[in-house]
C-alpha cells in the first residue's frame, strides 16, 4: 500500500534534515524582542574526515513516457528520503535539487564532468538519476555518481520498480549501488596501507548503510593541483587496489594488491594529494587484450587466463585469448577483486595483475608482455620428459610384479625373458643426460640474456621435480638382484652342485608404491575410510596434503596401460560442515582437481546423487605438453565433513568405455550422512549405464584391505599422470 503525500511528508519531518542533522532552534530573543547576537564570532571547528558526512546533491529527472506527474514525483522523492533516513542515516546528507540539472539537455550516458562541476560545487557527491518506463512494465531507474574529489563520473547502474509504489525502495537500492566511499591515504604501515574513510565513524541506521566494511575495495588516485588550488590532473594508480582488512575509529588498514613494485612512491613531481575511492564489481563484461613487448606488440593468441579471488581464493581457468589476443569475461565471473594470470602453454605465468570485474566499459590493453619462448619451450620439454618417466615407471612396475611371482614359483625361464624385456627399456642414464642438457641450455640462455627472465621459478621447480622422479623411481638395484639370482641358478645348473639359498624377492619399489601382484578386479574397502569400490587391479596408496596444508588426502590409484588411470581420494575438512555448505565445498573440490591438471578446462558438469548424497560430476579436457588431448572425469560427494572423489583419466574416447563406467558406478558409501544409509543407496543417478552399476562382480575378484601408506611420484605441476 503506497503512502499518501501528506503521510510521507510527515515521516520526513520526524526524521533528520536533508543534511543529516536535526533542525537548529531559533536564536534566543532579548527583552526588546530582537535576536541577541554573540559577543564574538567563533571560527568553525574542523571536523575530522571520518566524522564528516557526505554532502550529496541529487537530481531526479522523469521521462514523460513514465507517466509520473509532479505530485507523483514529490511522493517518490519524499519516500526516498524516508528510506535514506531509515537505512543510512547520519553518513549521508542528501539534498534533492529541483529540476533535472545536467539531465535537462543531456542523456545520462552523455553527461560529462564539465556539465556537473558547476552545479555540484560545495558537495562531495552528485547523483544523476532518471526514471523511465520499463519494457516489461513498471519503471526503470538508472543513475550515475559524480565524485568531486577526483572529478570522475562512475558507471551507469540500473534498478527496476514493478509499480510506482516500489520506486522509493528502488531509488535507495540504486543510491547504494552508485555510492562510492571516499578516503584520504596516509602513511604506509609495513606491507599495509592506512586510509581514513570519510563518514566511517558516523553510525549508520542499518548495516547496509555503512560506508565501508572489512573487504571493501578502494582504488588509489593522485590528485595534482594548480598553484591557485584548482585540480590540474587526476592520475589513477594503475593495476593497484586497496582491500580493507580491519577498520577501527574510521581508519582502515588495507592490504595492497598491485602489479607495480612501489605504487605509492613519493618520487613524483608536482603538488599532489593521495586519495582513494570505493569500487564495486559491475554487471558488465570485462574486456581485455594482451600484446607482446615492443616493437612487435603482436597479439597473444591462444594463451590461458586463470582467475583467483583475492586474497587467497582457488584459481580457475576462465578463458583463452582469441587470434587478436582478446578475451571477454562475462558479467559475474567473480563477485569481487580477482587476481588474473596469463599462462603460456598452461605452464608458465607471463603476467599477473589484480582487477575488479566490470570496472570499465572500454577494453583494457595489457601490453609489454615477455612471452618467454626459451623458458616455455624448456618447460614443455620437461613436462614431456616427466611423462616419459611416469610411463616407464608403470612399465617397470608391471615387469617387477611378474618377476616376483616367477621367482616365487622358481620359473627361471620366464625370469630370463622378463629380464630381457627390462633390458630393452630406456635406461636411467638416458633421462639423466636429457635433464642435464636441458638444465645446461637454460643456464647458457640465462647468461646470454641477463635482462630477460629465463630461469624462472617454474622452470627451476620442474628441473628439481624431474630429478626427484629419476632418483626415486628409476633405481635399478632391485632388477640387479633378480639378475644375480638368475646367474646363481644358471651356475648351479652347470656345476650340478648344491643350489645355494636364492635371494628373497625384493620388495616392489617400481611404479607408484609397493604392492602385491594383482590378477584382476579388486574390491577395495579400507577400514574406517567409509567407501567401497571395485578397482581393475591392486591399487597403490599415497598420502598428500591439501593446498592449504590443513588436511591429508588419501589416494588409491591404478594405472592400466591402454585403459587409463583409476583414482579414489578422500579427506576430511578441518571444520564442521552443514548441508548449506555442500555446494560451496563441491565447487572448491572441483577447483582443487582442476589445479592438479595443468592445461585442463571444464567441458561439462552436473549435479548427481551418489549413495543418497548430493554430489557433482565434472568432466575435464586436458591438453598435454605435446598437444595430446586426454579426458578426465570426477565424481565428488560430501558426507558430513568428509569429501570423496572418484576419478578416471585417459584418452577422450575411453571416458565412456566399459572399464571406466564399471569403476565409477562401483563406488558406494558405507557411512551414513544427512541422507539415508549409504549402503542402501543406488549408484549415481546420472550414470550413463544404470545396469552396469548393479552387475555382480566376477568370481575372480578378491577383497583388498587398505595398503600401507607410501609416497607416490610427484607428477608435473602437481598433476595426475595419464
Amino acid at each position: 500500500m503506497s503512502l499518501t503525500l501528506g503521510a510521507v511528508l510527515a515521516l520526513v519531518a520526524l526524521g533528520p534534515g536533508p543534511d543529516g542533522t536535526t533542525a537548529t532552534p531559533p536564536p534566543a530573543k532579548d527583552a526588546t524582542g530582537s535576536n541577541s547576537a554573540p559577543a564574538k564570532a567563533l571560527a568553525p571547528a574542523v571536523i575530522p574526515i571520518e566524522k564528516r558526512p557526505y554532502k550529496i546533491r541529487a537530481w531526479l529527472a522523469v521521462d514523460p513516457r513514465a507517466r509520473v506527474d509532479h505530485r507523483g514525483r514529490e511522493i517518490m522523492v519524499a519516500g526516498w528520503k524516508v528510506m535514506v533516513s531509515r537505512f543510512v542515516g547520519a553518513p549521508w546528507s542528501l539534498e534533492i535539487a529541483e529540476g533535472d540539472g545536467p539531465l535537462a539537455t543531456n542523456e545520462l550516458n552523455e553527461v560529462t564532468q564539465e556539465m556537473v562541476i558547476p552545479q555540484a560545487k560545495g558537495y562531495d557527491k552528485a547523483w544523476l538519476f532518471k526514471v523511465e518506463p520499463d519494457a516489461g512494465g513498471g519503471l526503470s531507474i538508472s543513475g550515475r555518481e559524480f565524485d568531486a574529489a577526483t572529478a570522475k563520473i562512475g558507471l551507469l547502474c540500473r534498478r527496476r520498480a514493478s509499480v510506482p509504489g516500489d520506486a522509493p525502495r528502488a531509488l535507495l537500492q540504486l543510491a547504494l549501488d552508485v555510492f562510492a566511499a571516499s578516503a584520504e591515504i596516509g602513511d604506509p604501515a609495513g606491507s599495509s596501507q592506512k586510509i581514513r574513510i570519510q563518514g566511517a565513524m558516523l553510525p549508520a541506521a542499518n548495516p547496509i548503510g555503512q560506508v565501508a566494511i572489512v573487504g571493501s575495495i578502494f582504488r588509489p588516485t593522485r590528485v595534482f593541483y594548480k598553484p591557485d588550488g584548482g585540480i590540474q590532473l587526476i592520475d589513477v594508480i594503475r593495476k593497484t587496489y586497496l582491500r580493507v582488512e580491519s577498520l577501527e575509529a574510521g581508519v582502515a588498514t588495507c592490504a595492497i594488491n598491485s602489479a607495480i613494485g612501489n605504487p605509492f612512491t613519493n618520487k613524483v613531481r608536482g603538488k599532489f594529494k593521495m586519495v582513494a575511492v570505493g569500487l564495486k564489481p559491475a554487471s558488465i563484461p570485462t574486456r581485455l587484450r594482451f600484446l607482446s613487448m615492443k616493437p612487435e606488440q603482436r597479439p597473444l593468441a591462444g594463451y590461458d587466463l586463470v582467475a583467483r579471488p583475492a586474497p587467497d581464493g582457488s584459481p580457475r581457468h576462465v578463458g583463452t585469448t582469441d587470434r587478436d589476443g582478446r578475451i571477454v569475461l562475462d558479467p559475474g565471473f567473480s563477485d569481487g577483486l580477482v587476481i588474473l594470470r596469463l599462462m603460456a602453454a598452461g605452464i608458465e605465468p607471463l603476467v599477473q595483475f589484480p582487477i575488479m570485474p566490470g570496472e570499465q566499459v572500454e577494453e583494457m590493453t595489457i601490453d609489454g608482455i615477455d612471452t618467454l619462448p626459451t623458458t616455455v619451450t624448456c618447460e614443455s620439454e620437461l613436462y614431456a620428459l616427466q611423462a616419459e618417466i611416469v610411463d616407464l615407471v608403470v612399465t617397470r612396475h608391471r615387469l617387477e610384479t611378474r618377476l616376483k611371482s616367477r621367482v616365487a614359483s622358481e620359473n627361471w625361464d620366464d625370469v630370463k625373458l622378463l629380464l630381457d624385456d627390462f633390458k630393452k627399456l630406456p635406461p636411467r642414464a638416458n633421462f639423466e643426460t636429457q635433464l642435464t642438457k636441458l638444465d645446461t641450455d637454460l643456464s647458457k640462455q640465462a647468461q646470454a640474456n641477463r635482462r630477460q627472465r629465463i630461469r624462472t621459478g617454474t622452470a627451476q621447480s620442474l628441473l628439481k621435480d624431474t630429478k626427484s622422479l629419476i632418483d626415486q623411481y628409476l633405481d635399478d638395484e632391485d632388477f640387479a638382484q633378480y639378475e644375480r639370482g638368475l646367474a646363481e641358478h644358471d651356475q648351479a645348473a652347470k656345476t650340478k652342485g648344491p643350489l645355494k639359498a636364492l635371494p628373497k624377492a625384493p620388495p616392489i619399489s617400481m611404479g607408484l608404491t609397493a604392492k602385491a601382484p594383482g590378477s584382476g578386479p579388486v574390491d577395495l574397502e579400507p577400514p574406517g575410510a567409509g567407501f567401497h569400490v571395485t578397482m581393475p587391479n591392486t591399487p597403490s596408496e599415497s598420502v598428500s596434503k591439501t593446498p592449504d596444508g590443513t588436511s591429508e588426502i588419501k589416494s588409491y590409484r591404478v594405472a592400466e596401460p591402454g585403459k587409463g588411470l583409476f583414482i579414489v581420494e578422500h579427506y576430511d575438512y578441518p571444520i564442521a560442515l552443514t548441508q548449506a555448505d555442500t555446494t560451496r565445498v563441491l565447487d572448491a573440490e572441483r577447483d582443487r582437481i582442476a589445479g592438479t591438471l595443468p592445461g585442463s578446462k571444464i567441458v561439462n558438469q552436473k549435479s548427481i546423487t551418489l549413495s543418497g548424497q548430493d554430489g557433482k560430476e565434472v568432466q575435464f579436457e586436458v591438453t598435454g605438453a605435446k598437444g595430446v588431448t586426454a579426458g578426465y572425469v570426477s565424481r565428488i560427494v560430501l558426507v558430513n565433513s568428509r569429501i570423496f572423489t572418484t576419478s578416471f583419466g585417459g584418452p577422450k574416447d575411453a571416458l565412456a568405455s566399459q572399464p571406466a563406467t564399471d569403476f565409477l558406478n562401483s563406488f558406494r558409501l558405507t557411512i551414513r550422512g544427512n541422507a539415508k544409509a549409504a549402503a542402501a543407496a543406488p549408484p549415481p543417478s546420472s550414470a550413463p549405464d544404470e545396469a552396469a552399476a548393479t552387475t555382480a562382480a566376477p568370481a575372480a575378484k578378491k577383497t583388498q584391505k587398505a595398503p600401507s601408506p607410501a609416497s607416490r611420484p610427484k607428477t608435473p605441476g602437481g598433476g595426475t599422470p595419464f
